[in-house]
């Protein structure tokens, strides 16, 4: 495709035209019209979903550890650590529990904090309410 006198936006579109082209026509279809699975594609999807599930339990631990040491004062967060016995009050448990719920748009139950109290179930407890991740 000769594309010298076309404008800038103009080549643009026309090359993310042609790549999709390619794309199309690189994907097997069925009968049906529905992707066939090519040898590999399973690993590559179990592969891509563990790393996605591995990245979303990272980014809420970051989440969890933050609130935890912002809300009790402490300069990092450990699993054997308690709520309570760091100080943590039913105030301070009800910020706490309002950062974890607006910064991962989680519904955190209270009565996780105040049955154990200990970080580790907390942050188990919003791994396992964390959507895309199979509790």
């Amino acid at each position: 495709m000769a594309i010298d006198h076309l404008s800038q936006k103009e080549k643009f579109f026309a090359d993310l035209a042609e790549r999709r082209a390619v794309e199309i026509a690189s994907t097997t279809l069925t009968v049906r019209r529905k992707r066939r699975s090519e040898p590999g594609d399973e690993a590559t999807a179990a592969s891509n979903s563990k790393q996605e599930r591995t990245t979303m339990s990272t980014d809420t631990a970051t989440a969890v550890s933050a609130a935890w040491c912002e809300v009790l004062g402490v300069p990092q967060a450990a699993d054997d650590q308690n709520f309570f016995d760091l100080g943590g009050d039913s105030l301070m448990a009800i910020m706490f529990m309002e950062r974890i719920e607006s910064g991962l748009n989680i519904e955190f139950p209270m009565e996780t904090l105040f049955a154990d109290g200990g970080y580790g179930a907390v942050l188990a407890e919003c791994i396992a309410r964390q959507p895309g991740i199979p509790g």
